[in-house]
């Protein structure tokens, strides 16, 4: 059961979602800095993906929070099974039901694409509500643009 959640949580979320939309906002971003804050948020994630993962690959794991230590210049003293969870921060949901909302954006884009063959590589032209936030719909656009 916990490592099917984990399966979940690890492809369907954080490889098909959240990869893709930092790699659309790091692509688009002009700001160093926030390009850099993009991209930390991402190896924190990844850190903590493989916290959880530990327990069911302790090999893998270990050897890819090695690779990772070494890419961000740190130190790696202790195995993952002695250094614990980081921290819990805490999360704002209002933004995780706007990235429920663009996910489920997106996907209807795509579930309409795949069914309509004679439109799948063209450019839809989207309208969206009127109480989505600019930045949402820019979100979503920018996704299904870079997807297509």
């Amino acid at each position: 059961m916990a490592a099917a959640e984990i399966y979940e949580l690890v492809w369907s979320n954080f490889c098909d979602w959240y990869i893709e939309l930092n790699k659309v906002a790091i692509q688009a971003s002009n700001n160093n800095d926030e390009t850099n804050n993009l991209i930390s948020n991402l190896i924190v994630n990844f850190d903590s993906i493989l916290r959880l993962l530990h327990p069911f690959m302790p090999f893998i794991t270990e050897d890819l929070s090695s690779k990772l230590a070494i890419l961000e210049g740190k130190d790696k003293s202790e195995f993952l099974v002695k250094s614990g969870f980081t921290q819990h921060r805490p999360s704002n949901n209002n933004t995780a039901e706007h990235i429920e909302e663009i996910i489920n954006i997106i996907s209807a884009i795509r579930v309409i694409r795949a069914e309509n063959t004679p439109i799948k590589n063209e450019t839809l032209h989207l309208i969206l509500s009127a109480d989505m936030k600019p930045e949402l719909q820019s979100m979503v656009t920018e996704q299904e643009s870079h997807h297509s």
